[in-house]
């Protein structure tokens, strides 16, 4: 049986977008998200829980999402998850999941209020 591997998240940016390119030329940016879900705990006094995810685009998605997004926007993304390893600067294997966002709506722009970069696309854009 195939499984169905898709992922569907809405959170706010937690710090400026960081866009790199791979050694063939392919822009890769990379950014976390805070994801949050609130409940009545059973004393009746509000939870919360937060939850950083990481997100990474290529192409035309990264170029976009580091030309348009900063800390603090709020954006939908669709996407898909994915397992890597990797070592550390120390040697240490490490093991992370992170979401490949497919497409990114942009939902509140702090930036077309003035903040740095280009006026933004109208909200609700997908890239």
């Amino acid at each position: 049986m195939r499984g169905i591997n898709r992922v569907l998240l809405m959170g706010n940016i937690g710090a400026d977008v960081e866009v790199k390119h791979s050694r063939e030329g392919t822009p890769i940016a990379s950014f976390n998200i805070a994801v949050s879900e609130k409940w009545k705990g059973k004393d009746g006094e509000d939870q919360e829980r937060v939850e950083w995810v990481k997100i990474v685009c290529f192409s035309g998605v990264a170029e976009n999402c580091g030309k348009y997004l900063g800390k603090g926007d709020t954006v939908v993304v669709e996407g898909r998850l994915r397992s890597r390893e990797f070592e550390d600067r120390e040697g240490n294997k490490k093991k992370i999941t992170e979401v490949i966002g497919d497409r990114i709506y942009f939902v509140n722009l702090k930036r077309k209020e003035g903040g740095k970069g280009p006026e933004a696309p109208d909200d609700n854009v997908p890239f």
